[in-house]
């Protein structure tokens, strides 16, 4: 068998910033994902707090179009004791 040499090659990297500079022409579609404040108070008790929401970016291909999908990911705190929890959200 004979062995064959594949010259190497460089991978460019990206610049911070550059997906968000990619996606800024497109049409973006704003989904939530919250909990109902039953949940919430079951889950944490009543004194919890809401932080700012995580926020995941995926490009969906509509054939013909793209569109972005902005998840806005409720996360809430509880202030007894610390716990956290996150609304429903898909896993990329």
């Amino acid at each position: 068998m004979e062995e064959v040499l594949i010259p190497s090659h460089t991978r460019k990297k990206r610049t911070k910033g550059q997906r968000e500079e990619d996606l800024s022409g497109l049409p973006t579609e704003v989904i939530e994902h919250t909990l109902p404040e039953e949940v919430v108070i079951e889950k944490l008790g009543a004194d919890y707090q809401r932080f700012e929401e995580a926020v995941t970016k995926k490009l969906k291909f509509v054939p013909a179009k793209f569109v972005v999908e902005e998840h806005y990911v409720a996360v809430y705190r509880s202030r007894q004791n610390g716990t956290f929890l996150c609304a429903d959200h898909p896993h990329f």
